[in-house]
């Protein structure tokens, strides 16, 4: 399947809309203290969820693409039935590097901050590996 870009993305730290796939789609935010994914959404009701750090550590253009890449996900997802660690996410990822970079921003840098990030909520996954 192909999808064009979303358009008319907006985002505060409480609400998100964007229109993807011919669909106004609208989302509640809710920052969260120690989101192990850094963001995530629920399947029963239209909120995402970030991890705080990621506002701490990055600008509001790298919380805006996590927002936008849950979205997206959780459409595709929960519409498609797409599975949201498989053909969701690499599409809404998609859709994140192209928003980060159509903003002016460096997506290896928002990479390695979404790597600090998860390493920082998640310190056990690799503890005793090397």
């Amino acid at each position: 399947m192909r999808f064009k870009e979303p358009t008319s993305f907006s985002s505060d730290r409480h609400k998100a809309c964007l229109t993807f796939d011919d669909h106004k789609i609208c989302c509640k935010v809710v920052t969260k203290d120690h989101e192990p994914h850094i963001g995530t959404w629920n399947k029963d009701t239209p909120t995402v969820y970030v991890d705080d750090d990621m506002g701490k550590l990055g600008t509001d253009l790298d919380v805006q693409a996590i927002i936008l890449h849950e979205m997206i996900e959780r459409y595709l997802s929960t519409v498609y039935k797409m599975p949201e660690n498989g053909e969701a996410h690499r599409i809404a990822e998609k859709f994140e590097k192209q928003y980060i970079k159509k903003n002016g921003g460096n997506w290896e840098k928002h990479e390695w901050l979404v790597s600090k990030v998860f390493d920082k909520e998640n310190p056990s996954i690799f503890s005793g590996v090397l």
